[in-house]
């Protein structure tokens, strides 16, 4: 309920579904029913990245979260501490969440949900690239993280759209707009259904900078 409340943008109404969580997950004494990724991602966001971290962190202290929990809190924090600019210690964190999802998961929802954890291990990786301008390496993620949606049922459209989009605005810092187009028309047909517009119709880069000269 709390995501619902972020994907609609009513940050209120989740706010206080998380805090609510948190509470009973003390007063009844499951730490299951606190999901600090979820609530923690609330605030990054809404860019309110040291309120992120705060959440993040306690999540990687309190005993008795699921493994799941665990590793997606750590890919978390890395997003976290990636956007704050903490490059140095993002790379540390999300190595050290590669190095859990490569080891035998022990918990069957775990298990499940490693094409998810893949995909955000390789988003964190591009994103760190990129806030580097290190645009060759973040494409070579995004990519990563596009063939794992691609690759696995769990993955969505949406998903593979917004993929898509990153690797079409690393390819316009790369100043390859004809590859940029295509990535962002791969994305319209990904997320639409009714978008049937063919490559064909694409207009011609060169076009956009004639007109900018």
């Amino acid at each position: 309920l709390g995501n619902a409340y972020v994907r609609m943008g009513e940050y209120e109404s989740a706010r206080k579904v998380f805090e609510e969580g948190l509470e009973y997950s003390f007063t009844h004494g499951v730490p299951a029913v606190a999901k600090y990724p979820d609530h923690g991602g609330l605030y990054v966001t809404q860019e309110k990245y040291p309120e992120a971290l705060a959440i993040f962190r306690k999540g990687l202290l309190r005993p008795g979260i699921p493994e799941d929990d665990v590793i997606f809190n750590k890919l978390s924090l890395a997003e976290c501490l990636a956007k704050m600019g903490a490059f140095d210690e993002a790379l540390s964190v999300n190595r050290g969440a590669e190095i859990q999802i490569n080891q035998p998961l022990s918990m069957p929802e775990a298990i499940r949900k490693l094409p998810e954890f893949k995909r955000y291990l390789y988003e964190n990786y591009a994103i760190i690239h990129a806030s580097r301008k290190e645009w060759p390496q973040a494409l070579l993620w995004y990519q990563r993280g596009l063939d794992t949606i691609l690759a696995y049922a769990s993955g969505s459209d949406r998903e593979a759209g917004i993929f898509r989009v990153e690797i079409g605005n690393i390819y316009l810092k790369m100043n390859r707009p004809d590859a940029a187009l295509l990535s962002f028309h791969k994305a319209l047909e990904a997320v639409l259904p009714t978008f049937r517009a063919s490559v064909e119709h694409i207009p011609n880069p060169e076009s956009f900078t004639a007109e900018n000269v």
